[in-house]
């Protein structure tokens, strides 16, 4: 049961009155037949919309006989009440009436989904006070209901069509051009993000692309986060000269299940000012260390640019809920970087085998990559994977790398952080399906985490 206030029934009466009255207002008010509450409204904008999308005229006798023709006359409330709408107005507050009757779908819908979810949330909770845990049960609940009803939600607003293949190969035609046009001005493509690592750029024509997938593997502390730490700097400065406004140009998400921001953080100042990340940890510092580090803090281009999140062992699903919230209230996610994958979790139950998550999981990493309203070519991902302590493979398998459009192994001279400076690092690019794409060297020093 639905409060009355939840139902905007003036609301829906004006915006159907403006649709017969001139069915070219009703692509202004954004509805859809599933956003009016009342049943009788329903039916009536499904008349107008199908009889308008037909090319025939609308009016009160035609919407009658479409009604009468689909059977829904008795459910659109008669001939009668359908002559009452026209005498509802609101046609000259078309946009601002339409913004309402969405809103309040968008509330029901959002009602309707927390109502559902009670017996999941119970069985949460059930579940903890079995194990001994009655805390873990109720923190499960409320993770579980938070990625649930974001993502239910978001996907019911998004909707799916069907686009026609001529539509689809002139947007793909537009892309290139697009592309060609931005590269010809001495520019870099709107849907490409550079790594900030010149050869590395060179090589794989000028960063990544959107909509794409480039897993980053490697032995434990080996440098990984060094590396991706180092991309989500390049990327977060690109989009801050493409528009300092985060929400024009969009937000670079680094997301962590094991080192908090702060260590993140301590990564980014050690880069910026070429001091030992070891000397900031323990403040054993010379004067002139000192300096260089109290104006490396400063404001860099791309800080607002840059999203840490940490959170150990967290469930897939509410990393995507946050990336979509993310851009929801702030601005579009261009890209994602996921260091640690192995240590993602899952707050679906059910799941008997690490077969069966692990598939979970990688229908997420679809939902990460895949386009948005606000980011209409996708988002670039890059996961950063661990190898298993035999070398035999990656920890999670060779599935991860199958949903991967790239994938780089991340080489240095040995296992952990090198006392020495300027190492040489291989890293090997290939395709899963295409075998070896070639292998970048790149300088690093692992002190500083500075790679060139």
């Amino acid at each position: 049961m639905l409060p009355d206030w939840m139902e905007a029934y003036d609301a829906e009466c004006k915006v159907l009155a403006a649709a017969l009255l001139d069915p070219a207002t009703m692509p202004r008010t954004g509805c859809s037949a599933a956003d009016f509450a009342d049943g009788r409204h329903r039916a009536v904008w499904s008349a107008v919309a199908s009889l308008s999308a037909a090319g025939e005229p609308v009016d009160h006798a035609s919407v009658v006989t479409r009604l009468e023709a689909t059977g829904s006359l008795s459910t659109a409330g008669g001939p009668e009440y359908v002559a009452d709408l026209y005498d509802a107005g609101g046609g000259g507050n078309v946009e601002y009436h339409g913004q309402v009757v969405r809103e309040m779908a968008q509330a029901r819908r959002a009602l309707r989904l927390l109502t559902n979810m009670r017996p999941a949330v119970v069985e949460a909770i059930r579940e903890g006070a079995g194990e001994g845990r009655i805390g873990a049960g109720v923190r499960r609940a409320l993770s579980t209901v938070a990625a649930e009803a974001i993502a239910l939600l978001h996907g019911e607003q998004a909707g799916g069509g069907w686009v026609t293949m001529r539509d689809a190969k002139r947007a793909a035609v537009q892309r290139t051009r697009d592309r060609y046009e931005a590269r010809q001005a001495g520019g870099m493509p709107a849907d490409v993000l550079p790594t900030g690592i010149a050869q590395l750029d060179a090589d794989i024509g000028g960063g990544l692309e959107a909509g794409h997938v480039c897993v980053v593997d490697g032995e434990s502390g080996a440098g990984k986060t060094a590396l991706m730490v180092r991309m989500g700097r390049s990327m977060s400065a690109h989009l801050h000269g493409v528009d300092p406004d985060p929400a024009v140009s969009g937000l670079v998400v680094y997301y962590s299940c094991e080192v908090p921001g702060s260590d993140l953080a301590v990564r980014d100042i050690a880069t910026a000012s070429g001091v030992n990340g070891l000397a900031i940890r323990s403040g054993n510092l010379t004067d002139g260390e000192l300096d260089r580090l109290l104006h490396s803090i400063g404001e860099k281009p791309g800080d607002h640019h840059w999203r840490i999140g940490f959170r150990p062992s967290a469930p897939v699903e509410w990393l995507v809920s946050e990336v979509r919230l993310l851009e929801e209230t702030v601005g579009p996610v261009r890209a994602v970087i996921v260091d640690h994958w192995n240590e993602l979790t899952t707050s679906r139950r059910g799941l008997r085998s690490d077969e069966r998550e692990m598939a979970h999981i990688l229908t997420q990493l679809d939902a990460l990559k895949a386009p948005t309203d606000k980011c209409p070519m996708g988002r670039a991902v890059v996961i950063g994977a661990q190898h298993k302590a035999n070398g035999g493979g990656l920890l999670w398998g060779n599935a991860l790398k199958q949903k991967a459009s790239y994938c780089w192994t991340w080489k240095t001279p040995g296992k952990g952080l090198p006392d020495d400076a300027g190492l040489v690092a291989h890293i090997d690019r290939w395709k899963m399906r295409n075998g070896p794409l070639g292998t970048t060297e790149v300088r690093w020093d692992a002190p500083t985490g500075r790679i060139r």
